[in-house]
């Protein structure tokens, strides 16, 4: 199991907010200890991103949701949203650039989410979400065309979020639109130092 794999087993539970020690992860445990603890984390943000998408699931078929499904949602999303910035802040060190790069496209996907169904707002920050999603699927299909992440399931996330770009973005009607929005959207998140997009250039990416 990852968590014995990591030490972070506790077994005294009559104490164990005060005792537990996965939410104490630093960046020095990670460079020095264990490089696990990066997937262990992941882990965590994708259970209560999964659970979140599950109830999403729930209310689009229904039409509405029932109970606390909202308020579940939006806890889930919120505790996701956080995970994966400590994820981006305990690999902060981390020299494998294509390591790196994954974790900060799967926080900016998260952060998107977040924002699109997570936090309750009247107004949706529309240049927050597209510009996060922009530069996170540009990282992932270059890491597709690197073959280091399966092209079935990235040519899946981008069909999914190539059409959340069409809602959210201005003037994107076609296929062409959002390719050239994502051109320009990482291009810029490059001059303001990204530091995915940076990475990204650094390491031979070329915005078609």
């Amino acid at each position: 199991h990852l968590r014995h794999r990591c030490r972070l087993i506790t077994k005294d539970t009559k104490k164990y907010a005060a005792k537990e020690k996965y939410s104490k992860i630093t960046s020095d445990d990670y460079d020095k200890k264990n490089k696990l603890f990066g997937a262990l984390v992941l882990m965590h943000a994708e259970r209560d991103l999964s659970f979140a998408e599950a109830i999403k699931l729930r209310i689009r078929q229904r039409g509405k949701a029932k109970g606390n499904e909202q308020r579940l949602m939006t806890t889930r999303l919120k505790k996701a949203y956080k995970t994966a910035q400590n994820l981006v802040e305990i690999t902060k060190n981390e020299k494998q650039w294509i390591t790196r790069a994954q974790y900060l496209a799967y926080a900016k996907i998260v952060h998107a989410e977040y924002l699109l169904f997570g936090k309750q707002v009247k107004t949706k920050n529309n240049v927050l979400i597209t510009q996060e999603l922009a530069v996170a699927l540009a990282a992932c299909t270059f890491l597709r065309d690197q073959d280091i992440l399966p092209a079935d399931i990235i040519d899946l996330l981008n069909t999914r979020y190539e059409y959340t770009l069409t809602q959210y973005a201005p003037n994107i009607t076609s296929a062409t639109d959002v390719h050239n929005f994502v051109s320009q959207t990482i291009e810029a998140a490059r001059g303001a130092n990204d530091e995915l997009a940076v990475l990204l250039f650094n390491n031979e990416y070329t915005a078609k």
